[in-house]
């Protein structure tokens, strides 16, 4: 009674304390529940702890006995027959004069807590296994993670070395769940070589899985290229012809070797072997019949895997399938000669190449004209001699170059 002689309302107010408002737990075979409540007249005599689902259906109920007036108080709830989910809960408490406050009614309200052991699931995206790549400053890394309770908290890159041994990680913590989400890193720290990638997750229930591995070659050295056949300042009548090169890259290894051949007027023809073996002789076989006799420069450029390209330098082909011309000058036809040494004057022309050498045929009128003499010393486009011919008897010959 007051001092007015009018009678005293008792009232309760109960303030939910934790777990805090959108919890989330993985661990929940023993979840405590705490919470004040206070009784304006009279000390409390119980609590009780509700447990509804989002669509309002009581799913659990557990009392507490012992609950202090004023004081912060908990009660142990074990909830594992729950299933994964949302839910919320509120506490109600009664006083010894059989009063009653709940929480959603003059309190804090409802709590909600996500019940969450489930570890979710994840993928990875790009750069897709067995990468190769040459521009690591910076990379996005492209993955998808979903768990369908309490969504994704964050995420973590991890990269390893062949050898297992952990060499970068970054962590992001703007993951969409259920949809594919970026994690720009720049490797520029590490050295050219091969890496494993792989992504670990964690929900907001504290919940963590790893997924499996991908595979990143990190690679900025261009291959090295050799030229080796034909050699450099080769003649060639033929327009199928092998070329022959060696390429290495240490790394990422050979994608391919291309075949260019040029003249003055440029790029006449091209054709790529895809089938190049690293640290190789490789070939290709290039049929050109579509071009003229020329002076050319030819050659390879390699690209390894991680689409790093190199021209080897060039080397000099000259292909030249026109016969040079040729006119006799002296002795004319008809003439006679003097027994014994004559000279037989000729002027040969090759416009693409000098004349290696020139060969005197001669015999009687009668007979095959056959070899006598060659020349290597010719000057193409001017006269040349041969000294010929003190064996020869008396008769009426002919002669040619």
């Amino acid at each position: 009674f007051s001092s007015t002689g009018a009678a005293t309302t008792s009232s309760i107010n109960v303030s939910l304390i934790s777990p805090v408002n959108n919890s989330n737990t993985s661990s929940y075979a023993s979840i405590s529940f705490t919470y004040q409540a206070n009784s304006s007249t009279t000390s409390l005599a119980n609590a009780t702890l509700y447990i509804q689902a989002l669509a309002g259906n009581l799913v659990f109920v557990v009392s507490n006995t012992t609950a202090t007036n004023g004081s912060t108080n908990t009660i142990l709830g074990s909830i594992v027959n729950l299933s994964n989910g949302r839910f919320n809960w509120s506490i109600q408490a009664c006083d010894t004069a059989n009063t009653c406050g709940n929480s959603t009614s003059n309190g804090t309200g409802y709590f909600n807590i996500t019940l969450d052991n489930f570890t979710g699931v994840i993928g990875l995206i790009s750069p897709i296994n067995n990468t190769n790549t040459s521009s690591y400053a910076n990379i996005v890394f492209t993955y998808q993670a979903n768990d369908s309770t309490s969504g994704t908290a964050n995420a973590t890159l991890y990269v390893f070395n062949f050898s297992g041994s952990f060499v970068y990680n970054t962590t992001n913590t703007t993951v969409l769940n259920g949809s594919t989400s970026r994690i720009l890193s720049s490797l520029g720290n590490l050295s050219n070589g091969k890496y494993n990638w792989s992504i670990g997750f964690c929900d907001f229930a504290n919940n963590c899985e790893n997924s499996s591995y991908f595979n990143i070659t990190l690679d900025n050295v261009s291959p090295v290229i050799t030229l080796y056949a034909p050699q450099n300042n080769t003649n060639a009548s033929n327009f199928t012809i092998t070329f022959m090169y060696n390429a290495t890259d240490n790394t990422s290894g050979i994608a391919n070797g291309t075949f260019w051949i040029a003249n003055f007027s440029g790029l006449q023809f091209s054709v790529t072997n895809t089938t190049a073996v690293n640290n190789s002789n490789n070939s290709v076989l290039a049929t050109m019949t579509n071009l003229s006799s020329a002076v050319f420069n030819w050659t390879i450029q390699a690209c390894d895997y991680s689409n790093l390209c190199v021209n080897a330098s060039y080397f000099n082909i000259t292909i030249d399938n026109t016969t040079p011309t040729i006119e006799l000058v002296s002795p004319p036809s008809e003439v006679k000669l003097v027994a014994g040494l004559n000279s037989f004057t000729y002027q040969a022309n090759d416009s693409l190449n000098t004349i290696a050498n020139a060969t005197i045929f001669i015999a009687l009128q009668s007979e095959n004209l056959h070899s006598v003499l060659s020349n290597s010393t010719v000057l193409n486009g001017s006269t040349s001699t041969i000294e010929c011919c003190t064996n020869l008897s008396f008769g009426d010959f002919n002669w040619t170059i």
